[in-house]
């Protein structure tokens, strides 16, 4: 700031300083407005950016603790008797586990589900579950995204076959159910035809009195007639129902199928694992089909394509199972990528992308 000082003679004769007024039109408050603009700019990037990852992380714990409840429904599974895991239809624990995330977690992002039997007073068993989560945007890179999930329970893993002793209910199936549609429009009712009048015509004998004189017969020892109590039936003036011979009901057999529900089985689910030993090896991949019913499918055709390369082709069994291997051909690298297709019909399975893991080894059977 510049200031001015006049020095001279005053007409009073004091030597005073004298400052002149400061400049008008300053422009300093419009700078101050500009840049708290751009401060909140700077700021609400940075709170943007806060608040995506505090959403993240509120995912990763929901899908934390949906994991762990998962892994201790295959835990409790694997202490089942034989018998009992063969009605849940379920062949291992990661057909568990996905079917309790359904909806939470894919099973894409479900890398490796392994179970471990612990210790023996008290004997426990423990499933660990890696999975992957999903960043929200993409805007987290670089960071690692493979969590781990466990639970465990008390017992041991029953081993061995089982046999399901509920009996299945079979599924309805369309049956040809003949109506009889009677042609009378009468209901078949007692026909009141009153039967002839037989004249009871009780003649009672006619008394004789003990005098001398004969008495002729009194009127009353003439013939009864009958009393209101008699069965006998006057018919009535009214019209009585008598059935035409048109009135009976002819059993024709129009056979009119009566539409059922039918069970829907569609769409089918499939539950797939595969492995790949690192390096350079063949890679197993096994697949089990059941429709919506959770009944095995047999004879589906499953169609499996390894890196866009080779293509291999079977039918499931009874159980709904079928297992493909590569044979002797190898891919190197700790994984490969292949999809799995079923055809129709009735539920044709459009091509799924899996990968395989290498984790718990698997063979075909």
């Amino acid at each position: 700031m510049v200031v001015y000082l006049a020095i001279g003679d005053n007409t009073d004769g004091n030597h005073m300083p004298q400052i002149p007024p400061a400049p008008t039109g300053s422009r300093q408050p419009k700078k101050r407005r500009g840049q708290a603009t751009v401060e909140l700019a700077l700021a609400a990037m940075f709170l943007v950016l806060l608040l995506v990852g505090v959403a993240d992380v509120a995912r990763i714990y929901s899908e934390h603790l949906s994991v762990v409840h998962a892994a201790g429904v295959a835990a409790r599974w694997n202490t089942l008797d034989p018998n009992s895991k063969d009605c849940s239809h379920y062949p291992d624990s990661r057909a568990v586990v996905e079917a309790d995330l359904t909806g939470i977690l894919p099973p894409a992002n479900i890398l490796s589900v392994a179970t471990t039997s612990l210790g023996t007073d008290p004997s426990t068993i423990k499933v660990t579950v890696i999975y992957r989560h999903d960043f929200l945007f993409g805007i987290i890179q670089g960071v690692p995204n493979n969590f781990t999930g466990a639970a465990t329970m008390p017992g041991t893993v029953a081993s061995g076959p089982g046999t399901c002793s509920a009996t299945p209910v079979p599924p309805p199936t369309a049956t040809a159910t003949s109506i009889v549609i009677p042609t009378s429009t009468l209901p078949p009712t007692s026909t009141n035809t009153p039967a002839p009048a037989t004249p009871t015509n009780t003649q009672s004998v006619p008394t004789l009195t003990s005098t001398s004189t004969t008495i002729p017969p009194t009127p009353t020892s003439t013939v009864v007639a009958p009393t209101a109590t008699n069965t006998l039936l006057v018919p009535s003036p009214t019209p009585t129902n008598t059935l035409t011979p048109t009135s009976t009901p002819t059993s024709t057999s129009t056979s009119t199928v009566t539409p059922t529900s039918t069970p829907t089985v569609c769409p089918y689910t499939l539950t797939v694992d595969g492995y790949k030993k690192a390096g350079q090896n063949s890679a197993i991949i096994r697949i089990t089909v059941r429709d919506a019913l959770n009944n095995p499918v047999n004879n589906a055709s499953v169609t499996v394509v390894i890196n866009a390369a080779q293509t291999l082709v079977g039918t499931t069994n009874g159980s709904g199972f079928v297992c493909f291997s590569s044979g002797s051909t190898t891919y190197s690298g700790n994984n490969v990528d292949y999809t799995v297709a079923v055809a129709g019909p009735p539920c044709p399975v459009p091509p799924r992308s899996f990968t395989t893991q290498k984790d718990t080894p698997l063979t075909c059977p």
